[in-house]
């Protein structure tokens, strides 16, 4: 099975499950985002308030696939330099 992460958009991405890497994907979940939280970061799946005003997840993932899908998405999200240069290759001084 391969797994991807899919339309990174405003913290939320989504979740698709295929066959293979070259094969089109036959179950997405959306509405995922990573948290951070006491003990690290998690994935929260898409949830919805109850009757009572509690969050009721939708989904469940372990930690070793929450893990994964954790280093999906930051291999996957533009990553900003520590240090921005100006075009002709000077640092930018703050």
């Amino acid at each position: 099975m391969h797994v991807k992460v899919k339309n990174i958009k405003n913290g939320r991405f989504s979740i698709e499950f295929a066959k293979s890497e070259a094969d089109e994907g036959f179950y997405t979940v959306h509405g995922n985002k990573i948290v951070e939280g006491s003990k690290g970061r998690f994935i929260s799946g898409p949830s919805f308030k109850g009757n009572d005003d509690k969050w009721v997840n939708q989904t469940w993932m372990d930690g070793a696939f929450q893990e994964y899908v954790i280093g999906l998405v930051d291999a996957a999200s533009p990553q900003e330099p520590d240090n921005p240069v100006f075009d002709d290759g000077q640092q930018i001084p703050f």
